[in-house]
């Protein structure tokens, strides 16, 4: 039997361990992403938004293994260990490691990686032949824009869009993100902005709001787009990954 827990980076784990084998997920985060599909209402739910899981849950299902991710709820990692529940410590931040981490799990629960690995080729498709430059805006104070070291970068450049910052490999809060200053995006001046949409943050609306903002050719020309935080930024499941990507390119088919 298999576990996953923590919503933000394994419903992730959960969704691809349902679709290796159903019959091995015992358990899952609760998040807006598996409680939308039906399949998931039966497994019971062993945490809720950012809510450390519940311990005494995950026990009574005597999981074989927990999947948790790296730098999140790591005392309960800790006390699993301590019950002798093993627990497989995860981050998913570049294709690759999304296709390491379904052959991991398709070994320790027995199963078939290769339905799924082709499943993920079809998602990429054909590369595009984007020529118009675009910037992905994905936090503000500070701004934050992804570089090749993220999954949006690694995203991004593997379906052939090419992104300001892809290689601007500098310090900033957040592995993976560049930060950048209203002056450097007015200097890029993108023919195609991306702003991420997060639940009680509405960031388009602070750009919006801001001085450089109208003077940026992507808004002149109307294009910009409001892509969801999950599949994006994070994977967050199968769905979600294969949604951005459809998406995406419907933007840069009608570019």
């Amino acid at each position: 039997m298999a576990y996953s827990v923590n919503n933000r980076c394994n419903s992730l784990a959960a969704d691809i361990v349902f679709r290796l084998d159903q019959s091995k997920l015992v358990g899952r985060p609760g998040t807006r992403l598996l409680d939308r599909e039906e399949k998931f209402k039966q497994i019971p739910t062993i945490s809720e938004g950012q809510m450390p899981p519940d311990l005494e849950k995950i026990a009574a299902l005597k999981p074989d293994l927990v999947v948790e991710s790296i730098g999140f709820h790591n005392s309960v990692a800790q006390k699993l260990k301590q019950q002798g529940i093993y627990t497989l410590l995860t981050h998913t931040d570049s294709w690759s490691h999304l296709e390491s981490l379904t052959k991991t799990l398709a070994t320790f629960i027995n199963s078939a990686p290769k339905p799924l690995l082709q499943r993920y080729q079809g998602m990429l498709g054909s590369k595009l032949i984007a020529t118009s430059k675009t910037k992905v805006l994905a936090a503000r104070s500070p701004i934050l824009a992804p570089n090749k070291d993220s999954w949006t970068g690694d995203m991004l450049h593997r379906i052939g869009i090419n992104s300001f910052t892809y290689e601007q490999i500098t310090s900033s809060p957040r592995t993976g993100f560049t930060s950048l200053s209203p002056e450097q995006i007015k200097i890029a001046d993108p023919e195609i902005l991306i702003v991420i949409s997060t639940k009680g943050d509405p960031l388009l609306e602070y750009y919006e709001s801001q001085p450089f903002w109208n003077d940026l050719k992507a808004v002149k020309n109307n294009k910009v787009h409001t892509f969801d935080y999950y599949g994006l930024i994070i994977p967050g499941s199968l769905a979600a990954i294969e949604e951005t990507i459809n998406k995406l390119k419907l933007v840069y088919t009608n570019q």
